[in-house]
């Protein structure tokens, strides 16, 4: 990074009224936080963290559209708000919100496969589920294949978008 900082926060230790501090006091541009930690920092903000926090980004638990509602309430017209899929070593997922009319209900959609990505949802056998049936998430990148005791022939998998995946 330069000229830059990173300001880690232990969300156990540190309550949301002292994460709010340091964004102001910081002039922190990016916060990465999970849903819940963000939904009390926003409570817990009696006004804008102000014009240099630009980018909010979240993951780790389910995201609801009122979150979305939220934190646009309290975010400066021009912050972004992304939401990430992934494992801390392997981002999966990703999704700037916009287009969402405000006051939707329920779960927010997780996002779209990264580039590199290829995505499928899978019953017990490995074998593609049909669309809204529930199964297992498995992907793979660049890297390796990651699949919890699965054997998938690689037409199974698929590529593009599964914004209608909800956490």
């Amino acid at each position: 990074m330069a000229g830059g900082s990173w300001l880690v926060a232990d969300a156990s230790q540190a309550g949301a009224s002292d994460v709010l501090r340091a964004i102001r006091e910081q002039h922190a541009t990016v916060l990465f936080a999970f849903p819940a930690l963000l939904r009390s920092i926003v409570q817990a903000g009696q006004c804008s963290p102000g014009e240099q926090l630009r980018l909010v980004r979240m993951g780790g638990d389910t995201t609801l559209y009122n979150d979305v509602d939220a934190l646009r309430a309290w975010l400066a017209p021009s912050a972004h708000i992304q939401l990430i899929y992934a494992a801390t070593e392997a981002p999966m997922m990703q999704w700037f919100v916009t287009g969402v009319p405000a006051g939707q209900e329920g779960r927010l959609p997780i996002g779209y496969a990264l580039a590199g990505n290829e995505l499928s949802v899978v019953d017990e056998a490995g074998l593609p589920v049909r669309q809204g049936l529930a199964g297992e998430l498995v992907v793979r990148s660049p890297g390796r294949i990651v699949a919890s005791n699965v054997r998938l022939a690689s037409s199974s998998l698929l590529g593009g978008s599964f914004a209608g995946l909800s956490t």
